[in-house]
């Protein structure tokens, strides 16, 4: 009795010891003729997807129940990290992001099956501790294709990482609340990695009243000096608005200054008459 009591506390202890991986790694050794190993390390890497909390903005690893949800046609974004732990370089390391069905590819890099749902991004090379980060974008279905007898619905998105026949992977839980209302502007996507493919815009891009999309330096009325107020107006090279020729107001010729040549006049008929009585 008492040694199954203590077998079973063995391996309570393990699994509870044992650590979750989020890591491929293994190290092959063999044995040395004459005593001694030989061992070679494999390649390692981890992989951690998290997602964006919709309130505080900030990645968090999960959301359940008591936390912050998502609407309908909401935008649901993503990041995922993939770090190279071993001390050589990866080349050929292959990212595959697995949705849910009640979301739909929104934006990111990389190739997207719409058939399965999952986003491939490939990566040509991980310098030996080098650590990137990829972000991606799904958009909640509408209300009338959620589950029809869920309030609340809660789903994982998977991530997989396959470098040099190893592999890891990691998830990321969220939640949809049917009855909310979605925020009228969604998150934009961030810059991604150099190297991968365009980026997707989101659906954030601020816009003047009309509708028209805001160009940094743009968009911005200017009055020149003769009282005519433009929008979007040619700028220089260092961003500064250039102003059209603006006409002056000139004075005519027989203005002010020909009043002192009129009196002129009778002191020259004088000196006329008196020239010709000398004579």
């Amino acid at each position: 009795m008492n040694k199954a009591i203590f077998i079973t506390s063995l391996l309570v202890i393990a699994s509870v010891a044992a650590p979750v991986a989020k890591a491929a790694e293994s190290t092959q050794c063999q044995p040395i003729y004459g005593g001694g190993d030989s061992c070679v390390k494999t390649p390692q890497v981890e992989i951690n997807k998290t997602v964006q909390n919709p309130q505080n903005q900030v990645y968090v690893d999960n959301l359940g129940v008591g936390d912050a949800k998502f609407a309908p046609t909401q935008i649901v974004s993503f990041k995922i990290t993939v770090k190279n732990t071993s001390e050589i370089k990866l080349t050929n390391v292959v990212i595959k992001d697995v949705l849910p069905n009640i979301v739909d590819f929104s934006g990111g890099v990389g190739d997207f099956d719409a058939k399965t749902k999952t986003l491939t991004i490939k990566v040509e090379s991980l310098a030996a501790g080098e650590v990137r980060d990829f972000y991606v974008q799904a958009k909640v279905v509408t209300k009338d294709k959620l589950p029809a007898d869920q309030g609340v619905s809660c789903v994982v998105n998977q991530a997989i990482i396959t470098a040099a026949d190893k592999t890891a992977q990691d998830n990321s839980q969220f939640c949809i609340e049917k009855s909310m209302t979605p925020p009228t502007n969604n998150p934009g996507l961030p810059e991604q990695p150099k190297g991968g493919q365009p980026v997707v815009p989101g659906n954030n891009l601020p816009t003047t009243k009309g509708g028209q999309p805001v160009v940094p330096g743009t968009n911005i009325p200017v009055t020149n000096n003769a009282g005519t107020t433009t929008t979007n107006p040619t700028t220089t090279k260092g961003g500064l608005p250039v102003y059209p020729p603006t006409k002056a107001t000139t004075t005519p010729s027989t203005g002010p200054e020909s009043i002192a040549l009129i009196g002129l006049i009778p002191s020259a008929i004088g000196g006329v008459l008196l020239r010709r009585k000398s004579k």
